[in-house]
C-alpha cells in the first residue's frame, strides 16, 4: 500500500472556469501522479453546467494527454472561492505502477504496488433527460461494466460519492434521494458484501442530475467496516425515517446503502474513508435550527467512530487527519460552521460546498479521511 496526497486547492482568480482550472493546478508542486480530481464550482443551471464541463474536459484532456486523472465536475458552490479542486496524487516510488485508461468515453486511474491495487473512478453520469432511476441505473451498468473490464468485482467498491441533482425534491410521490437509493439496493444485491458495503456520501447539487465516483482496491488485506455505537447504521434504518413512496417492485422504502466508515489497511499503512456524517444520533436529527451545535455533533460522531474509545471496531495506531469536505445548506451559516471546524483542527485541509443535505433538518454535513501508522 502507499500514502496518496490529498490536496485541496482553492482559486486565487474570479474568471472564466478554464482559467480558473490552470491557476489551481498550477498550485501544485507537480501535476504528475493525479489519481483523481474533483472540481466544484457555481455553474449556471444545467445548460451552464453542461457548457463549464465541456470547456472542462478539453482544458483536462489538453493538460494531462494520456495521463489524464479520473475527473468529476460537481455543481456546488464553494463558499470561500469561486472554485475548489480536491487532488488525490501519488508521489513516484519504486515499485509503484500508474495506469490511465479510458472506457465508456470515461477517464479513470489505476495504481498498483505489489498485490495491491486501487482504481479511482469518477465522474460517471447519465443524460440529463433520464428520470433519477435511469440516470442511476445506466450509471451504475457503466460503473459494472469498467469493474468488469478491470477484472474487480462489484464489492471491490470501498468508497463511493453520490451526488444528486435536487436531492430532497420529489418527483411525485417519491424523493429523489429515495428513488436512487432504490437503484443502488439493486446494483448491490448483484453481490454479496463480506466486508460490508462502501463509506459513502449522499449529497445534492444544483445542477447536473446525478454523478457517482468511486474507489475501488484489491489485494488489501484488512478491509474493515466500522461501526459508530452513537449511530444506527444507515443501511439498518427503519421505514419511518425513509422519506418518500415505497419501491414498488419490493413494497417498502430501501435503506442507503453504506458504513459509518471503511478501514483499508496493508502491512503498517491504513486509511480510514468516513462517510458523509451528520447530527444524527441513533437515527434522529438534533440540533434543529442550531448550525453550530449540529456542527459539534458531527465532528463528534467522527471522533468517536475513529477512537481507540470505540470498543465496537478499535482504530489502533497514529491517525492523521488528511483532509475534511465540510457541506453546508445554507450561506448564512458558514462562518459559524467554520468557526467550529477550525475549533477541532486548523490546520486540516477543508473544503466548504454550498449543497442540499438528505434530510430537510440537517443543516451540515462532513465527510473527512484518516491516515494511520499501525503500531
Amino acid at each position: 500500500m502507499f500514502k496518496a496526497d490529498y490536496h485541496i486547492v482553492k482559486s486565487t482568480i474570479s474568471t472564466n472556469v478554464v482559467d480558473m482550472f490552470n491557476d489551481c493546478i498550477r498550485q501544485l508542486i507537480a501535476d504528475e501522479g493525479i489519481l483523481r480530481i474533483a472540481v466544484f464550482w457555481n455553474p449556471d443551471g444545467n445548460e451552464g453546467y453542461v457548457d463549464d464541463k465541456r470547456r472542462l474536459l478539453a482544458t483536462a484532456a489538453e493538460r494531462f494527454g494520456n495521463n489524464q486523472p479520473s475527473i468529476s465536475f460537481i455543481a456546488q458552490k464553494p463558499l470561500d472561492s469561486k472554485m475548489v479542486l480536491e487532488v488525490v496524487q501519488v508521489p513516484c516510488c519504486l515499485n509503484t505502477q500508474l495506469i490511465f485508461k479510458k472506457n465508456h468515453g470515461i477517464s479513470y486511474a489505476k495504481v498498483i504496488k505489489e498485490e495491491y491495487c486501487e482504481l479511482h473512478l469518477s465522474g460517471v453520469s447519465a443524460p440529463l433527460h433520464l428520470s433519477v432511476r435511469q440516470q442511476a441505473n445506466q450509471i451504475f451498468h457503466t460503473i459494472k461494466s469498467i469493474l468488469e473490464c478491470e477484472g474487480m468485482p462489484i464489492n471491490s467498491i470501498v468508497r463511493q460519492w453520490n451526488y444528486i441533482e435536487c436531492i430532497t425534491d420529489l418527483d411525485g410521490e417519491s424523493q429523489r434521494y429515495q428513488l436512487f437509493n432504490d437503484e443502488r439496493t439493486s446494483f448491490y444485491e448483484m453481490t454479496d458484501w463480506p466486508n460490508g458495503f462502501p463509506a459513502a456520501t449522499g449529497i445534492g447539487m444544483k445542477a447536473g442530475g446525478i454523478v457517482v465516483d468511486c474507489l475501488a482496491v484489491s489485494g488489501v488485506d484488512q478491509d474493515l467496516p466500522l461501526t459508530n455505537p452513537l449511530q444506527i447504521d444507515a443501511h439498518a434504518y427503519t421505514q419511518g425515517v425513509l422519506i418518500g413512496a415505497e419501491d414498488q417492485n419490493r413494497g417498502i422504502k430501501t435503506t442507503p446503502k453504506f458504513e459509518r466508515a471503511k478501514y483499508i489497511g496493508n502491512l503498517n499503512k491504513a486509511l480510514v474513508y468516513v462517510s458523509g456524517t451528520a447530527a444524527i444520533r441513533g437515527e434522529s436529527s438534533l440540533g434543529a435550527g442550531n448550525a453550530a451545535r449540529q456542527t459539534q455533533l458531527t465532528l463528534e460522531n467522527i471522533s468517536h467512530l475513529v477512537s481507540t474509545d470505540n470498543t465496537v471496531t478499535p482504530v489502533s495506531g497514529v491517525r492523521d487527519l488528511e483532509m475534511l469536505r465540510v457541506y453546508i445548506k445554507h450561506e448564512e451559516d458558514f462562518e459559524e460552521i467554520r468557526a467550529v471546524c477550525s475549533q477541532y483542527n486548523a490546520a486540516a485541509n477543508v473544503s466548504y460546498l454550498l449543497s442540499d443535505i438528505c434530510r430537510d433538518e440537517l443543516l451540515v454535513e462532513i465527510e473527512s479521511v484518516f491516515s494511520l501508522s499501525v503500531v
